[in-house]
């Protein structure tokens, strides 16, 4: 995918350019792919290699941490590197299904659900940022959220099923995480009126959950973002007019600029996430995350801000394309 913000090129390698096979020439063949004037093309494979390399690289880093047992898997892990795993394993299915939604070898490419699934990269961005701020008070907190939500779910089913043997089978699995996360008997028996919910985006930063730079850095995306994908999430009218414009494709250059201006959001967010963790863990510095964000940085303004704010500071990176 060429990013036309920049253009990017699809995860098989094939330019992300639009080439709309619906249309050929009087000789049946293929047009040529759009080329958008005063547009800066990044090729994709450039931008997909390092960043795979980097996932990679510091899932492995963060397994082979010290740590003690993990909650509920009876693994030997600690309670923060695990939740860091397990975001750096979503980020990474998450980027790959918002770009993989959107490639040149699906008829259509699905454009709109593309940025449904970009909504849930934003989102764990600001969950990520927000248990690092504050790393021992806000991953309890998110484990006991999840709690929360496992209870009301057995409420419901029990409720509406009685003592079947899958409510009974999740009674004893609430029992166990209550003993996990050391719930108080008070916790357990009002877990409604004693736990609190997670915030929502919104919510972290209105709550000053996210500070300095990491709330710089969330602000701006949440503000340019998140309400134009939360209007696809909840199938609004925005929801609708992306489906068909999708189907038609009445302008083929502002298709491809939907499209590169989607894949250059997950991009950058799976930037975002693998550089917080190499800065929080003290790791090695990771040549391929380097690379990934040179290619990058200056795609769209954006991601010029986002990295001028916090991330050429954090990886001891220059300014210079930036300027």
């Amino acid at each position: 995918m060429e990013i036309a913000c920049g253009t990017l090129s699809d995860v098989a390698g094939k330019p992300y350019t639009i080439i709309d096979s619906r249309r050929v020439d009087a000789r049946g063949r293929r047009r040529e792919a759009l080329k958008i004037t005063g547009k800066r093309e990044i090729h994709f494979e450039d931008v997909r290699k390092p960043l795979q390399s980097a996932f990679r690289y510091f899932r492995a880093q963060v397994e082979h941490l010290p740590g003690r047992r993990w909650p509920r898997s009876g693994e030997s892990h600690d309670l923060l590197r695990e939740l860091v795993r397990r975001f750096i394993i979503s980020t990474h299915q998450l980027y790959t299904a918002t770009i993989s939604l959107m490639a040149d070898n699906r008829t259509p490419a699905l454009v709109m659900p593309a940025g449904v699934v970009a909504r849930a990269l934003v989102e764990g961005l600001g969950n990520l940022l927000a248990i690092l701020e504050a790393p021992n008070d806000a991953a309890e907190w998110f484990l006991k959220d999840d709690y929360l939500n496992r209870f009301r779910r057995w409420q419901s089913a029990r409720k509406r099923f009685g003592n079947t043997a899958g409510v009974e089978k999740e009674t004893r699995s609430l029992k166990q995480g209550a003993q996990d996360l050391k719930l108080t008997p008070e916790e357990i028996a009002s877990p409604e009126k004693r736990l609190q919910e997670w915030p929502t985006p919104r919510r972290l930063l209105d709550q000053g959950r996210l500070t300095g730079e990491r709330g710089q850095v969330f602000e701006e995306i949440y503000d340019f973002w998140y309400k134009w994908l939360s209007a696809l999430a909840h199938h609004r009218f925005a929801a609708l007019q992306a489906a068909v414009y999708t189907e038609e494709q009445p302008s083929e250059e502002t298709f491809v600029m939907v499209k590169s201006v989607t894949a250059t959001l997950a991009v950058s967010i799976a930037l975002c996430v693998l550089s917080e963790v190499e800065a929080f863990y003290e790791l090695p510095p990771n040549p391929p995350l380097r690379a990934a964000w040179e290619r990058m940085r200056d795609a769209d303004e954006i991601i010029k801000a986002i990295y001028r704010m916090r991330y050429a500071r954090l990886l001891q990176m220059d300014l210079a394309s930036t300027k």
